[in-house]
């Protein structure tokens, strides 16, 4: 073996010690230093293991804070020890393949979708988060994620002239704006966490009493607006990305009692008003 596969055989050793699992077995996360593997720690000099360790354990800390800040509100509901477990079985499935570790969550939400029960998880000996509600809290967490880390562009500003091409032209949705939907309160509840996360999960409140409600999370200049949307206001929302304005008013209108109707006439030109103030639109896009 010449030198260079010797250093080549030596550093995927050690990547493999680092990545090594914390073990939960005695209720805290400890680095299985019996495990490491034993050509490699004679190579090293000094307490070979315990050095190992202290890589294994860093590695591990930083992938569970990466999450952790991603997921705010999913790792507040499950608390931080029933979310580790999730991440370390996510990473032994999938692991991190670059050297950007902030995108070692690629691929989280789909993977709980597809592998937990959806009873969910187990939060002690008598209750559980249901998967609806972790998935639902990751989206969320996803929502803001996306609105903050989007590239910045510029909003649409309509000129005079442009009023006729909203009867025929789509309007371009902002990176810096996502739609959620929500069947529990959630994103009220995220936004009352504290900066740092519980071991203790919180409790997960009661469901809406009139099914879902949507919520308009957007970027304006610096910061996070978490905007309440009225149901025909969301509805509309979600037709303007398929259809010109004259068009999505007309399709949210059928078959709507007339106070409905009148609700929409009421207040659309305000929504619209204040979609352009808070950035939602990129751009007019001529509709084929």
């Amino acid at each position: 073996m010449t030198g260079k596969q010797r250093l080549a055989e030596m550093q995927r050793r050690f990547g493999d010690a680092i990545r090594a699992p914390l073990d939960r077995g005695t209720g805290t996360l400890r680095a299985p230093v019996e495990a490491y593997d034993t050509a490699l720690c004679a190579s090293l000099a000094g307490d070979a293991r315990e050095r190992l360790a202290v890589y294994n354990r860093q590695y591990w800390f930083r992938l569970f804070g990466v999450f952790h800040q991603s997921y705010r509100l999913a790792t507040a509901l499950c608390g931080a020890w029933a979310m580790n477990e999730l991440v370390a079985r996510f990473l032994r499935a999938h692991p991190p393949t670059g050297h950007d570790l902030a995108r070692a969550i690629d691929g989280f939400e789909l993977w709980i979708q597809d592998e937990l029960p959806e009873t969910g998880v187990a939060l002690g000996h008598t209750s559980a988060l249901p998967r609806a509600a972790l998935v639902e809290a990751m989206r969320i967490d996803d929502a803001y994620r996306l609105v903050f880390e989007a590239a910045a562009e510029p909003s649409l500003v309509l000129a005079p002239g442009d009023a006729a091409r909203l009867e025929r032209a789509r309007l371009v949705p902002s990176r810096s704006a996502v739609m959620v939907e929500e069947t529990w309160p959630l994103v009220q509840l995220r936004r009352g966490l504290p900066s740092t996360p519980a071991e203790r999960w919180v409790a997960l409140p009661p469901p809406h009493d009139n099914g879902t409600r949507d919520w308009l999370v957007c970027r304006v200049g610096e910061a996070h607006r978490v905007v309440p949307l009225a149901p025909l206001h969301a509805r509309l929302l979600r037709l303007l990305r398929a259809h010109a304005l004259p068009e999505a008013l007309a399709i949210l209108e059928t078959g709507l009692p007339s106070s409905a109707v009148a609700e929409i006439a009421a207040h659309a030109q305000r929504w619209f008003a204040e979609g352009m103030q808070l950035g939602l639109w990129a751009a007019l896009e001529e509709v084929a």
